[in-house]
C-alpha cells in the first residue's frame, strides 16, 4: 500500500511523496482530524482506537506534514461520519474554561504532562488563549443552544479521560461570560 500511496502523491505533485508511508499516513490524518476540529472520541470511533491514549499517540503538535494536510479539502459530511468544517451559519461564542488538576500521589509530575495533552488535544482545536490566572479563552462554533452543549461535553469527558489516563483528578468549569452559563 505504501508504494501505492507514494505512486498517487507522486502522480499529484506532491513533494518528497517518496517520505510518506502507512504510518505517516495515520499520524497525519489522526494530526489532521484534531487541528479541524474534531474531538478525541470522534477520531477514536472513526479510526477504530479503543483508548484515548492509542489515539493520541498518533497527534503530533507540530506535524510535518502540517503543509501538505492544509492542501487536502475537506471530505463532505456522510450520514454518521464526524462533522469536519463547522457550518457557516454557525454561531461563535468565547467561553472560559477553568482547569485544576491534581495527581492522585504526592508530588506527581503528571498534572504537568496531563495539562499539555489537554491543552493540545482538547483546547488547541478551539483556537485556545491561556489567560492569567491558567484559565483558557476558546471559541465554540455551534448553531443551537443543543449543539454548544453537546460539544461542551465531549470536550469535558476528553479532559476528565486524558486526566485519568495520566494519574489525575480534575475539575473543569466551562463559563460563558456573555450570558453566566456554566457548565462542568
Amino acid at each position: 500500500m505504501a508504494r501505492l500511496f507514494r505512486r498517487v502523491l507522486k502522480d499529484a505533485g506532491v513533494e518528497a511523496a517518496d517520505t510518506f508511508s502507512g504510518h505517516s499516513f495515520r499520524r497525519g490524518f489522526a494530526t489532521w482530524a484534531t487541528s479541524s476540529g474534531w474531538d478525541t472520541k470522534a477520531l477514536m470511533e472513526y479510526v477504530g482506537w479503543r483508548d484515548a491514549q492509542s489515539a493520541l499517540r498518533y497527534v503530533e503538535s507540530d506535524s510535518p506534514f502540517s503543509h501538505a494536510l492544509k492542501q487536502i479539502p475537506a471530505p463532505e459530511t456522510s450520514q454518521g461520519a464526524p462533522r469536519l468544517v463547522p457550518p457557516s451559519s454557525a454561531k461563535s461564542r468565547k467561553l472560559i474554561v477553568e482547569v485544576a488538576l491534581e495527581g492522585q500521589k504526592p508530588r506527581s509530575r503528571k498534572p504537568d504532562q496531563a495539562r499539555e495533552a489537554i491543552e493540545a488535544h482538547c483546547l488547541r482545536p478551539f483556537k485556545s488563549h491561556r489567560q492569567k490566572g491558567g484559565a483558557y479563552q476558546i471559541r465554540v462554533e455551534a448553531n443551537t443552544d443543543d449543539q454548544l452543549e453537546e460539544q461542551l461535553y465531549e470536550l469535558i469527558d476528553e479532559m476528565h479521560q486524558i486526566a485519568s489516563d495520566k494519574g489525575c483528578w480534575i475539575e473543569i468549569m466551562i463559563t460563558d461570560p456573555a450570558t453566566g452559563e456554566t457548565w462542568d
